[in-house]
């Protein structure tokens, strides 16, 4: 539920227009109603036991142009009787949770055929056994009124319904509706209580770290999401980072030819304004989206704190009141394309812009031991651009892919912070500039094979390399900082199915990682005869002094999963792999984020080693027949 609002009043505006391809198209046309005298009746059974298998699902699928025309359901002995089917030929396709799906067909039905009574055309297939499927598990779907929830032996999937997207909302409200996500007033986002988490978009990380991800996240309209995938302890395949998991969020793309879009709007309380639209074109070689957001608002918090400070011979008290407004503005822009040269191969590009506009009036009131008010306003101005250009090629069958990608983003902020103090001792006025840019490079290049019924591979390499750049004024004194690492990583993991009931995958990655960082002063700066005594100054002369910062590493992060299927129905797991958490831009710079209250300085260090973290998984699904 969303939290942050008790009373949310929302405007939508949907489907300004639906507008099919204007071009023609065989097979648009109607097709003749035929005679339903059809009849398709038959068992379903299990290959193993020959025990009849209720619930199963039925379909008659018409062979020329795949439409489901039918179906029904097994009965509590397995028994099935389809009827008032139209005259053509058919398709049958047997499906259930934990089986194979068998296909039988082609069927016709026509005059002359196998005929029953009162002018129907019977067919009998007979005893249909199905055989357990893979420990590979299909997907497991939960559907509720709209959205849905799909369990697979890997992930879990959120898909985005039309309750939500009336509903409307940005990114962070979705993400409060996902199971085992949280999300907090501050926009801090865990999966089962864990908060180092990755945050991925269409697979891909798009700049998403320190302050940008919420700016990115909260651009995000819940209209412009198709689904949510939470992967709880991600596999060799993906980057060791986020020991809590990793959340990938899939933006919506076109499925069917012509050209839609829709627009929608939202006001709630303390002045929330959402704005978004979204547009598709689709035709047989090209997809062309494009999507814009905007949100305001205003948030408000209030704080008490009491602090003790115990020294040696000595100790005092401090008492704090907090009152801190905020007003943020986003824009958000999204287009881009895919253009299919077969129906094996697609390239793809993704252009994405974000804009952050936050203003923050803070107040600051001690109380003791001495008499302190401390006023500060900041303003916070972004933006972030984000490029990506992929291609995908399947060769023959589904079982083999060549995917590769290159992935660009730039990202700049810049925050202006004044703040007023007076106390007993008298009064002033500091005045910080912190300006940061950010650039990020990805190139990789991944294979799938699936060798074998049992057997499976993949592999693949990647390379990052990221640089930020610092520039921070203050007391009229320029500093810079530069912070570069570049990760090179390759993987490999293999899939086997020991027996139908047993499977086990296992695999490794292995990274080289090449960090280094330099802070010097302006040649400009003027020493001041009071910096000595400055604690601000001192922190970031001695910064200074041991500067440049060199730490490179490697590793290898090994994974294994074990899966059991109890019956078709109950599945253990069990997933081991190594994680890392790596220390961020913000942990790192020696500049302190404040600089209005001194009893609250906060800073990184550069020094700082990365941390490993050895996670292991047991779980337990049962699928519950309703």
């Amino acid at each position: 539920m969303i939290k942050s609002f008790k009373k949310l009043i929302f405007l939508s505006v949907c489907t300004i227009f639906l507008i099919q391809n204007v071009f023609g198209h065989e097979g648009h046309s109607k097709k003749p109603k035929m005679p339903a005298i059809g009849v398709i009746q038959g068992s379903v059974t299990d290959s193993t036991s020959s025990a009849p298998i209720e619930y199963a699902s039925i379909s008659i699928i018409d062979n020329h142009d795949g439409d489901v025309v039918t179906g029904g359901l097994s009965d509590k002995n397995g028994s099935f009787n389809i009827s008032e089917i139209p005259l053509g030929e058919y398709i049958v396709l047997i499906e259930f949770i934990g089986y194979s799906k068998k296909e039988i067909g082609p069927i016709n039905v026509f005059p002359g055929q196998m005929t029953g009574g009162k002018g129907k055309i019977k067919h009998f297939l007979g005893e249909i056994p199905l055989k357990i499927s893979s420990v590979n598990l299909d997907a497991v779907e939960v559907v509720g009124d709209e959205s849905q929830f799909i369990q697979t032996v890997d992930k879990q999937i959120f898909k985005v319904g039309k309750n939500l997207t009336a509903a409307g909302g940005t990114g962070f409200d979705l993400l409060r509706k996902v199971p085992t996500v949280d999300v907090d007033i501050d926009g801090e986002v865990s999966i089962a209580g864990d908060a180092n988490v990755t945050i991925l978009i269409d697979g891909k990380r798009s700049g998403l770290t320190g302050s940008n991800r919420r700016g990115v996240v909260d651009n995000i309209q819940v209209s412009m999401v198709e689904k949510v995938e939470v992967i709880t302890n991600p596999s060799a395949k993906y980057d060791p980072d986020g020991v809590g998991g990793i959340i990938n969020i899939v933006m919506k793309r076109g499925s069917f030819d012509g050209l839609n879009g829709s627009i929608s709007g939202m006001v709630g309380e303390y002045e929330k304004r959402n704005l978004n639209g979204n547009m598709n074109y689709r035709s047989d070689k090209w997809n062309i989206f494009a999507g814009a957001s905007s949100q305001t608002g205003n948030n408000i918090g209030k704080g008490y704190r009491n602090f003790t400070y115990n020294y040696s011979d000595s100790s005092s008290s401090l008492r704090q009141n907090t009152l801190r407004i905020k007003n943020p503005a986003n824009v958000g822009l999204r287009m881009g394309g895919d253009y299919y040269p077969s129906k094996s191969s697609t390239f793809s590009y993704t252009y994405s812009f974000n804009d952050h506009n936050e203003t923050t009036d803070e107040e600051l009131e001690y109380l003791s031991p001495f008499s302190r008010l401390i006023k500060s306003n900041s303003e916070d101005i972004g933006n972030h651009h984000d490029h990506s250009l992929s291609y995908e090629n399947k060769f023959g069958t589904n079982d083999r892919k060549l995917s590769a990608g290159i992935d660009f983003n730039f990202e700049e902020d810049d925050v202006v912070q004044n703040s007023f103090l007076i106390d007993d001792f008298g009064s002033g006025i500091t005045d910080t500039d912190f300006k940061e840019k950010n650039e990020s490079q990805t190139f990789r290049i991944d294979y799938e094979d699936g060798l074998s019924d049992r057997l499976s591979i993949e592999t693949g390499i990647k390379a990052t390399l990221k640089s930020y750049s610092t520039d921070y004024s203050y007391l009229d004194k320029l500093y810079i900082n530069d912070y570069n690492e570049d990760i090179y990583a390759g993987y490999a993991s293999a899939t086997f199915d020991v027996t139908g009931q047993f499977g086990i995958k296992a695999g490794a990655r292995y990274e080289k990682v090449e960090t280094n960082a330099s802070l010097v002063p302006s040649s400009s700066n003027i020493v001041s005869a009071g910096d000595s005594v400055n604690i601000i100054s001192t922190i970031i002369d001695n910064a200074v002094e041991l500067s440049p910062y060199n730490k490179p590493y490697t590793k290898i992060y090994p994974s294994i999963f074990l899966i059991y299927k109890l019956s078709p129905m109950q599945t253990i797991q069990f997933g081991y792999s190594q994680k890392v958490n790596r220390p961020g831009r913000r942990t790192i710079s020696p500049f302190p984020r404040n600089t209005y209250d001194i009893s609250r300085i906060r800073n990184g260090n550069p020094y700082l080693d990365p941390e490993y973290s050895d996670v292991a998984e047991l779980k337990y699904s049962r699928i519950q027949e309703n």
